[in-house]
């Protein structure tokens, strides 16, 4: 280009645009720096002038630089920054990230990871995750854990950790190593996903499982025994020709009609309470109280039982009146049914306190009581603490179902041969 001008090197279009700035550098001496984009390519455009010791502009050094390539890996490069960004960012929101050095050392935790843990960064680093152990795993599991990492290979697995607040919580755990380019393990990453809605979810689905079958094989047994006997009855009442043995073997079918009535209720009380959603209405208690006791009147204890309601109720209180109802029935036909009938003066008590906040019942007997060995196991599917009353065995385990359902509390102290009584807490739920 030596003995050329501007109009033999560049194009019409492109030398229209960068005329001003030649005009610039020759005739008033600036100096020019910029970046610009001709046909699809990038170009840098560099401009100086050369000045003489009077300060005049003699000519204009100048360099035009075709910067393509150099922008490609530039925009490049910003995106996979950007990239990289977003699935830091993702994986921030979604795991517990942290990372150790080769000895085991946290050097470095996310903000998930603190969130989950309860620990502050400040707390974590320098420390082991063997902060976080909550005793469940055993050492052949942990070493498993190292051994296989030290060889250069991601570890996959769940692991149960304890929280700072002595919370356990599960997670499904990703631990990688590092290598650097001589293929020396530098560091170790752990990514962990909290799985402990599942894990509770996994649990409560084996204990239903093994409810179910329990559930299934008493069922049978309850549902097949009073029919045997009715068999059995009728087929004795069949050959009897004495009206007076005929009338006894007919109350023995009643008693097994009755028995076999009562077991099927329970069950229907049990699906009632599993499948019914929450319907929260208010309630006036001491209705509810009245009305239950007056739905139990028939049975042959009651009228054995001196009862005493006594409800202070300052404020409406709403509840889900269904398993609100299936508690009060099931505590309150107890009492009755378990009366100590070798006593005068039995007793049966009511005692209800409401707020704004909550409501507390306590019911209060002097029946045949539980025995202390018993008191552990009441709420268990088809537990029955006591043979001198028949009974299906689900009446407290629906009733503990019931009150997890309601979200209140239930405390059940008793003493064998004195009597029972019973708390109740249920949140108001206005």
């Amino acid at each position: 280009y030596l003995n050329k001008t501007i109009e033999n090197v560049y194009d019409k279009e492109r030398l229209e645009f960068l005329k001003p700035y030649f005009e610039g550098v020759i005739e008033r001496g600036e100096k020019v720096r910029f970046e610009y984009q001709h046909e699809g390519y990038d170009y840098i455009f560099l401009g100086t002038p050369y000045i003489n010791e009077e300060g005049e502009a003699l000519c204009g050094i100048f360099l035009t630089q075709n910067i393509s390539d150099s922008k490609r890996t530039e925009r490049q490069l910003r995106e996979t920054i950007n990239e990289l960004s977003f699935q830091k960012s993702a994986m921030d929101s979604a795991a517990l990230v942290s990372i150790t050095n080769t000895e085991d050392v946290i050097i470095y935790v996310n903000d998930r990871f603190c969130n989950i843990t309860g620990y502050t960064q400040e707390e974590l680093v320098g420390k082991r995750h063997s902060i976080l152990r909550s005793g469940y795993h055993d050492e052949v599991f942990l070493k498993n854990i190292r051994k296989t990492v030290r060889k250069g290979e991601i570890w996959h697995g769940e692991i149960k950790n304890k929280r700072k607040s002595g919370e356990y919580f599960w997670v499904d755990t990703y631990v990688v190593p590092f290598k650097n380019e001589e293929g020396e393990i530098i560091k170790y990453v752990y990514i962990r996903f909290d799985i402990t809605d599942r894990k509770r979810a996994e649990e409560d689905l084996k204990a239903r499982n093994f409810e179910l079958d329990a559930f299934a094989y008493h069922t049978s047994h309850d549902l097949r025994a009073p029919l045997s006997s009715i068999m059995g009855l009728t087929e004795l009442i069949e050959m009897e020709t004495d009206i007076s043995k005929i009338k006894n073997l007919a109350n023995l079918i009643d008693r097994s009609v009755k028995k076999l009535d009562g077991f099927i209720q329970s069950v229907m009380t049990h699906s009632q309470n599993t499948n019914y959603g929450r319907q929260i209405t208010q309630i006036d208690l001491k209705t509810f109280v009245e009305t239950t006791l007056d739905e139990l009147k028939y049975h042959k204890n009651y009228e054995k039982v001196k009862i005493s309601v006594s409800v202070n109720q300052t404020a409406p209180f709403f509840s889900d009146p269904v398993r609100v109802s299936i508690v009060l029935k099931n505590l309150l036909s107890n009492s009755i049914k378990y009366t100590n009938t070798m006593i005068s003066n039995a007793y049966l008590s009511v005692v209800v306190d409401c707020d704004e906040k909550q409501a507390h019942i306590t019911i209060t007997d002097n029946g045949i009581g539980i025995k202390d060995e018993y008191l552990d196991r009441v709420y268990n599917m088809f537990f029955r603490a006591n043979d001198r009353v028949e009974g299906s065995g689900l009446g407290l385990y629906i009733v503990k179902q019931a009150i997890e359902r309601l979200n209140g509390t239930i405390d059940i102290k008793s003493k064998y041969g004195e009597g029972t009584e019973i708390k109740l807490s249920l949140p108001n739920e206005e």
